[in-house]
């Protein structure tokens, strides 16, 4: 599921902003295409890749009825063990895997995928919010699937801190550029100002 926010115009081209502008947050919730779509789902687990698409949203998501749901994936891949969660934020470019278990629905059970996260993030609560992502509808079926999820899901080999040959702290933050507008530095340096230079096979700890 790619999940994104965009505005049209009236002749259902998209629509951005004519100036260049530091963030942009459509008046829509697109989700693989499609404005606010619905999906029939059988009474059983289901498993949904979701990415952040979005140009500046964040999002925080959660289930209408406020039934938990799983997250057993992340940017590295699947976690350790499954992860029982009622929300989870994600932002731009950004990766999770849930699983939705809609066994315990009747029948044209109507539960709506939503978002509660301002624009901009994390900005105030309630401004900004597109609340409707998508719908499930819960349709007669069988060949779901309903088999316990596993108690673990792969095995993480953590690298000690204490291999860390060294430390190296990296601020992001903006800074006056120009025609008015802020740029993101490193260090007060710009992306091109290499001053990093990590050894291949070397163990080290970034933090900002």
């Amino acid at each position: 599921m790619a999940i994104q926010d965009r505005s049209f115009n009236p002749r259902r081209t998209l629509k951005y902003p004519a100036l260049w502008d530091e963030m942009f947050f459509g008046d829509k919730i697109l989700v693989n295409g499609k404005v606010w779509p619905f999906l029939n789902v059988k009474k059983g687990k289901y498993r949904f890749r979701i990415l952040d698409g979005s140009n500046s949203r964040v999002y925080t998501l959660s289930l209408s009825n406020g039934a938990p749901f799983w997250v057993i994936g992340d940017e590295q891949g699947l976690l350790p063990k499954p992860l029982m969660r009622t929300s989870i934020t994600i932002t731009p470019g950004e990766r999770t895997d849930l699983v939705i278990d809609f066994q315990p629905y009747a029948n044209n059970t109507q539960i709506t995928l939503v978002n509660s996260a301002p624009a901009p993030y994390p900005g105030t609560p309630g401004v900004g919010v597109i609340p409707n992502v998508m719908r499930f509808v819960v349709v007669p079926g069988g060949g779901a699937f309903t088999s316990p999820l596993p108690a673990t899901l792969r095995a993480v080999n953590r690298i000690p801190e204490t291999d860390a040959s060294r430390t190296r702290t990296l601020d992001l933050y903006k800074v006056p550029g120009q025609c008015g507008y802020q740029k993101w530095t490193i260090n007060g340096l710009g992306f091109s100002d290499i001053q990093e230079y990590p050894q291949l096979g070397s163990t080290e700890i970034w933090s900002s």
